[in-house]
C-alpha cells in the first residue's frame, strides 16, 4: 500500500506541484529582492522557477534519452536566437532569462511526454486557472456593460497599470485569449459529444455567454479566429448534413453574434435620443442628472464604434509603425539577430508578430530552423487532421482532447499574425507545447488507421 502511494505521489502529485511552480513565472522577468518582504520574496522564488526546472529536467532527460524530433527542432530554434546575442555589442545579460526559461519549458513537457493523464492534467490546471481569471473579470465587465454603458475593450480592468503580485493584469487581448482557450475546449466536447444532455446544456450556456463576451471585447486577432471557426462549423454541418452539428453552431455562435448587434442597435437607439433630447429647442425640455452621465459615458468610452472594430481588418493599432521600425532594425542585422527580447530591447515594445519577432531575435539563421520546425510539425499534424476528418478517427479515440489540442495549435499560430505568440516564453507556448505532446502522445494510434 506504501509503494503504491509513493508511486502515485511521484507520477501525479509532484510532477503537477512542479507543473504549476513553472507556470508562475510565465510573464515575469527575473525578480531581486530589494526590500525583505512575503511578496518580494514569493516573486523571487517564481521567477527562478525555470532555472530549477530547467537544470533538473534537463539532467533527468540526458538519464532517460528519449528526444522527439520535433522538440528537438524547437530546442534548436531556441538556441538559435542566442548566435545573435553573444554577437551583439548591446547584450542585456538577463534576456538569457527567457531562453532559459522556453528551454525549461520543453525538458519538463518532453520528459514527461509519455503520461498521458499527466499531460491532461496539465491542461485542465490551465483551464481552472483560466476560468477563475475569466470569471473575476468577465463578471466586473458585464456588470459595468449593463449598467454603465462602458465599453469592455479599453476598460480600466484591463489597463497596463494594473497589477497582480507584481503580474501584469490580461489586457482585451489577453482576456479575449484566456475566454477563446475555455471556449475551444467546450466546444470540443460539445461537438465529439451527443449523449450527456445535461453536461451539454451546461456546456452551451457557457459557450453562448463567452462567444457574446469576445463579440463585446472586440479584440480582432482572437474574433476573427472565432469567426472562421464559425463558417467551418457551419460548412461542415452542411457537407455532411449534420442537424446536430446545425443546431450547435446556432446556439454557440449564431445567437450571440445576434445578440450582440442588437445590443449595438439598442445603445445606438439611445444615444441618438439623447442627443436629440440634448438639442431640444424648449428650454423645458431637458435631461436629468441621470441622462446626462449616460450621454457623458457614451461620448467618452461609447460601444458605438469599439463594437465595429471587426470590420476594420486593415487598421492595426500601431503595429504597421512596429513593423517598419523593425524592418529597419532587421536590415541592419539580418543574418543572426540581436538575441532574445530585441523587440523589447531595440523598439521598447512587443514585436506583434512572430516572423518578425524571429528576425529580430536570430535573423535570417533563426527563422530557417523555424520554418523547418512548422514543416514537420504542420505535415504530421495534417496526416492525423486528414484521417480525423474522414475517416472519423476521432470517433475511434473517444477523446476530444485530441479536438481541443488541435484548435489550440491553429488558434496560437493564427494569432502569431498580430502577437510574438508561442515564440517566447509565455501562455502561448505553454498551450503550444503542450498540446503538441498530447497530439503526438497518439501517432503511434493514428498509423493503425
Amino acid at each position: 500500500m506504501n509503494n503504491t502511494f509513493l508511486k502515485k505521489f511521484s507520477l501525479y502529485f509532484i510532477p503537477n506541484v512542479l507543473f504549476l511552480y513553472l507556470i508562475s513565472a510565465i510573464n515575469s522577468p527575473l525578480f531581486f529582492i530589494e526590500e525583505i518582504n512575503l511578496i518580494n520574496i514569493i516573486n523571487f522564488f517564481r521567477s527562478i522557477s525555470p532555472i530549477i526546472i530547467f537544470f533538473v529536467f534537463f539532467f533527468l532527460l540526458i538519464f532517460k534519452k528519449n528526444f522527439s524530433l520535433i522538440f528537438l527542432l524547437f530546442s534548436f530554434f531556441l538556441l538559435s536566437t542566442l548566435v545573435g546575442f553573444f554577437l551583439s555589442k548591446n547584450q542585456i545579460f538577463f534576456n538569457l532569462y527567457w531562453t532559459f526559461s522556453a528551454l525549461s519549458l520543453v525538458c519538463f513537457l518532453e520528459y514527461y511526454q509519455d503520461e498521458e493523464t499527466l499531460l491532461k492534467n496539465f491542461h485542465q490546471i490551465i483551464l481552472i486557472i483560466f476560468s477563475i481569471i475569466a470569471i473575476s473579470i468577465v463578471s466586473r465587465l458585464v456588470v459595468d456593460d449593463f449598467y454603465s454603458y462602458q465599453n469592455f475593450y479599453a476598460h480600466k480592468i484591463m489597463s497596463p497599470s494594473q497589477n497582480f503580485f507584481n503580474q501584469p493584469v490580461p489586457r482585451s487581448s489577453g482576456v479575449a485569449r484566456i475566454l477563446l482557450v475555455i471556449f475551444l475546449f467546450l466546444f470540443s466536447f460539445v461537438v465529439i459529444n451527443n449523449k450527456k444532455k445535461l453536461k451539454n446544456c451546461f456546456c452551451f450556456v457557457i459557450l453562448f455567454i463567452i462567444s457574446y463576451v469576445i463579440w463585446i471585447i472586440q479584440n480582432r486577432g482572437t474574433l476573427y479566429f472565432l469567426i472562421i471557426l464559425n463558417f467551418l462549423t457551419l460548412i461542415i454541418s452542411i457537407i455532411y448534413q449534420n442537424k446536430n452539428l446545425f443546431i450547435k453552431w446556432i446556439v454557440i455562435f449564431l445567437l450571440p453574434f445576434v445578440f450582440v448587434q442588437s445590443l449595438s442597435l439598442k445603445i445606438n437607439r439611445d444615444y441618438d435620443e439623447l442627443i436629440i433630447l440634448n438639442k431640444h429647442p424648449n428650454p423645458n425640455v431637458q435631461m436629468n442628472e441621470a441622462e446626462k452621465i449616460k450621454l457623458d459615458i457614451l461620448n467618452n468610452h461609447s460601444l458605438l464604434s469599439v463594437n465595429q472594430r471587426w470590420k476594420t481588418p486593415i487598421e492595426t493599432s500601431g503595429r504597421l509603425e512596429i513593423w517598419k521600425k523593425s524592418y529597419e532594425i532587421i536590415k541592419k542585422y539580418p543574418f543572426f539577430g540581436n538575441g532574445p527580447q530585441s523587440d523589447r530591447q531595440m523598439l521598447g515594445l512587443n514585436a506583434s508578430n512572430i516572423v518578425i519577432y524571429v528576425l529580430l531575435c536570430g535573423g535570417l539563421f533563426s527563422l530557417i530552423i523555424f520554418l523547418i520546425f512548422i514543416y514537420y510539425l504542420l505535415k504530421d499534424l495534417l496526416i492525423l487532421l486528414k484521417k480525423i476528418i474522414f475517416q472519423n478517427l476521432y470517433l475511434e479515440l473517444n477523446n476530444f482532447f485530441i479536438i481541443y489540442s488541435f484548435l489550440l495549435i491553429f488558434f496560437l499560430g493564427f494569432r502569431g499574425i498580430v502577437e510574438n505568440s508561442f515564440s517566447v516564453f509565455s501562455l502561448d507556448m505553454l498551450l503550444f507545447l503542450l498540446s503538441i505532446k498530447y497530439i503526438y502522445k497518439f501517432k503511434d494510434f493514428e498509423k493503425k488507421y
